[in-house]
């Protein structure tokens, strides 16, 4: 979802993180299309992570998706 996190733990954010810029960053739309694949395969659980992924604008629509 997102290399940032609001809590700022040394285990998954050191001192001079290098985020990734918003563009490099799977669009919902092809994270939708990426779930409606797995989907098709059989997946029936999937776990939403990365980062903090409410700190992503719009997660909450995404998951409703």
């Amino acid at each position: 979802m997102t290399d940032r996190c609001n809590l700022r733990c040394k285990y998954c954010l050191p001192e001079r993180a290098k985020f990734w810029p918003p563009e490099d960053l799977l669009s919902f739309d092809e994270i939708e299309r990426a779930v409606g694949l797995f989907v098709a395969q059989g997946v029936t659980h999937l776990r939403v992570t990365g980062g903090e992924p409410l700190v992503r604008r719009g997660v909450v629509d995404l998951v409703a998706r």
